[in-house]
C-alpha cells in the first residue's frame, strides 16, 4: 500500500537544473507573431488619438501587411510580389519582436488595466485578435509561419 506523506505539496515548484536555464527558448508560433503584430498596430493607433471599438476591429480584421496600402495599389501587384511585399511589411513592423525574450530581458512593468481611453482590456483585445486569427486567409498564416 502506497502512502503519500502529508508534508509533500503536489503543486510545489521543482527547482530547474542550471542546464535547463541555459537552453534557448522555443521560437514563437505563427499565432504569437500575429498577436504581437496586431497588438502593436492597435497600440500605435491608440497613441495617435482617440479610437473606438470599430476602429480596433477594423485594424484587427485588415489583411496583415496591407493595412496602410490602398486597394488600387494592391490590385496592380502580381501575386508572388504581393506575398513578398506583405512579408516584408510584417517583418519590418515586428522588428525585434520576432524572437522570444531571454530571461534577462524580461522586466516588470507597471500594471495597465486598459490599452486606451475607451477601456479595451487585454482580455477583450485577446478575444478580438484570436477571432481574427481564426478567419485569416491561408497566405497570411503562411507568412507568419515563415517568419
Amino acid at each position: 500500500m502506497n502512502v503519500i506523506p502529508h508534508n509533500i505539496n503536489p503543486k510545489a515548484k521543482v527547482a530547474t537544473p542550471a542546464a535547463e536555464k541555459d537552453k534557448p527558448r522555443r521560437p514563437l508560433s505563427a499565432y504569437n507573431l500575429f498577436f504581437r503584430f496586431k497588438r502593436q498596430k492597435i497600440l500605435d493607433a491608440c497613441k495617435e488619438g482617440d479610437i473606438d471599438r470599430e476602429t480596433v476591429e477594423g485594424i484587427v480584421n485588415a489583411t496583415p501587411g496591407l493595412e496602410s496600402v490602398s486597394h488600387d495599389a494592391v490590385m496592380v501587384l502580381p501575386e508572388d510580389e504581393l506575398e513578398k511585399f506583405r512579408s516584408d511589411n510584417i517583418r519590418a513592423e515586428l522588428g525585434d519582436k520576432l524572437t522570444p525574450k531571454e530571461a534577462g530581458e524580461i522586466k516588470a512593468r507597471s500594471h495597465r488595466k486598459t490599452h486606451f481611453k475607451h477601456g479595451l482590456s487585454f482580455l477583450e483585445m485577446t478575444k478580438i485578435i484570436s477571432s481574427s486569427w481564426k478567419g485569416v486567409d491561408d497566405l497570411s498564416k503562411k507568412i507568419f509561419e515563415d517568419l
